[in-house]
C-alpha cells in the first residue's frame, strides 16, 4: 500500500526481517538497538504511516507476531 508517497509493507515477514537487520546492525555498529527499542520504533511508524484502523490492527499484529518469533530465535524463549 502507497500512503503519501510513502510503501507501508505491513506483512510479518517485513518485520522480521526488520529485528533481524537490527540484531546484525548491532555487531558491527557503535550504537546497539534493543528489539524492544526496534519494536517501538516500527509501531510508531504503524501509527503514524496506516490510517485504515482494521489496516493498523492487522500491522501491530504482524509487528507483535514478528518480535516473538525473532525473540525465540534470538533467546530461545
Amino acid at each position: 500500500m502507497i500512503e503519501g508517497g510513502i510503501t507501508v509493507n505491513n506483512s510479518t515477514e517485513y518485520y522480521v526481517n526488520c529485528f533481524k537487520e537490527t540484531v546484525l546492525n548491532n555487531f558491527i555498529s557503535d550504537y546497539h538497538v534493543s528489539l524492544e527499542e526496534k519494536y517501538c520504533e516500527l509501531e510508531e511508524e504503524i501509527e503514524l504511516q496506516v490510517q485504515d484502523q482494521e489496516e493498523r490492527l492487522q500491522a501491530i499484529s504482524n509487528l507483535h507476531g514478528a518480535f516473538d518469533i525473532v525473540h525465540e530465535e534470538v533467546f530461545g524463549m
